[in-house]
């Protein structure tokens, strides 16, 4: 389904892929508009357990887009001199309730320690905050990590 790597001798493993998702804040999301276009859109992010958290908000055209196809791609480059880069493949879908919550605190956790020291204190409003925003989960389906140009 996915095509391998073609320079095999680039590729990082799984754990060099897992610690660039984990070590980099931002990623570019690609998404199929309607138009049939790609769109790729630039956001911050956590990763935990094979799967990409994000916020959207409740209506735009990132939304609607992941409405209409599900498969998207995610893509992370380190700003080190080792030019470490991931692409991901899978499906985006928002995900609710206890899930959502807790995406929201990885993503507290991995931006900002003046908001974990807030999430921490005040879990109501963390919770109230929700409400107001989307939240997605793309389940990874498919990575491939490579170091150098």
């Amino acid at each position: 389904m996915f095509k391998e790597m073609r320079k095999v001798e680039k590729a990082l493993g799984h754990v060099d892929v897992s610690n660039l998702l984990l070590k980099t804040k931002y990623g570019i999301l690609s998404v199929i508009q309607d138009n049939k276009y790609p769109y790729g859109i630039p956001l911050n992010f956590a990763y935990n357990k094979d799967n990409i958290y994000f916020l959207s908000e409740k209506e735009g055209h990132k939304k609607d887009s992941i409405n209409n196809n599900d498969k998207v791609s995610f893509t992370v480059v380190s700003g080190e001199d080792e030019n470490e880069s991931v692409i991901l493949f899978g499906r985006a879908k928002e995900i609710f309730d206890d899930e959502k919550l807790e995406a929201v605190k990885l993503l507290l956790q991995k931006h900002s320690q003046k908001m974990q020291d807030f999430a921490a204190a005040n879990q109501d409003a963390i919770k109230r905050s929700c409400k107001n925003l989307s939240v997605f989960k793309i389940q990874v389906e498919h990575k491939t990590g490579k170091y150098g140009g």
